[in-house]
C-alpha cells in the first residue's frame, strides 16, 4: 500500500526542518557571550568626578605632520579601522602610518601635457597604419579584378572546348581538344579558380 504523496513531501519538509533547526541551535550555542552571565564578572567602573567650577575643555589640536595613521581596533571580537585612535573601552590591535607626500607645483600641468603628447602620438600611429591597410586593401583589390578576369576568360575558354568536343570530329582532333581542356582546367585549379 502506497502513502499519498503529500504524506511523503510533508515528512520531507519535516526532517529538514529539525536538521535546520539541530544546526542553527548548535550555531547559536557557539557564540561568544556579548554580556557576561554572572554578576562576579561585572567591574564597577569609576564615575567622572564633575568640577564645581565650569573649565573651558580646549579642543585636541591636531597634529601637522606628513603622516597618516590607521587604528585598527577591537572590541566585543569586532575589528574596525579608523583614522582616529581607538576608544578607552577599545583595544588597540596595530597603528600603520604611511607618508602623505605634498603635491609638486604644476604636476597637473605637466601630466595634461604628457597625456595630450602621448594621445597625439598614438593617433599619428594609427594614421599611419589605416594608409598601410588602405594601400594594401586597394593592391589586393587590383590583383584580385585581374584574377577574376582571367578566371572568366578560362571559363569561356573551357566552355568554347565543351562545345567543339560535342561537335563532328576525329579522334586524333578529340585526344587534342581533351589534353587542351585538361590544361585549362588544372590551370583553373592552380589560380584558384
Amino acid at each position: 500500500m502506497q502513502e499519498p504523496s503529500h504524506f511523503r513531501a510533508i515528512s520531507l519538509v519535516l526532517a529538514f526542518s529539525v536538521v535546520a533547526g539541530g544546526w542553527f541551535l548548535f550555531e547559536y550555542s557557539n557564540r561568544p557571550a556579548l554580556h557576561p552571565t554572572s554578576s562576579s564578572d561585572i567591574t564597577p567602573k569609576p564615575l567622572p568626578v564633575q568640577s564645581s567650577h565650569n573649565q573651558a575643555i580646549a579642543p585636541p589640536t591636531p597634529i601637522l605632520s606628513n603622516l597618516s595613521s590607521t587604528y585598527k581596533c577591537e572590541k566585543a571580537g569586532h575589528i574596525s579601522f579608523s583614522d582616529k585612535p581607538c576608544n578607552p573601552n577599545e583595544k588597540t590591535l596595530a597603528v600603520t602610518a604611511t607618508k602623505i607626500e605634498a603635491p609638486r607645483p604644476n604636476n597637473d600641468l605637466e601630466r595634461q601635457k604628457n597625456a595630450v603628447a602621448s594621445m597625439k602620438a598614438s593617433r599619428l600611429e594609427r594614421e599611419k597604419q589605416y594608409a598601410a591597410a588602405a594601400k594594401r586593401e586597394s593592391s589586393t583589390s587590383k590583383t584580385s579584378q585581374l584574377k577574376e578576369a582571367h578566371c572568366k576568360q578560362i571559363d569561356l575558354a573551357i566552355i568554347a572546348k565543351d562545345s567543339e568536343l560535342r561537335q563532328p570530329h576525329s579522334a586524333q582532333w578529340g585526344d587534342y581538344l581533351t589534353a587542351e581542356r585538361k590544361k585549362l582546367m588544372d590551370e583553373r585549379f592552380s589560380l584558384g579558380c
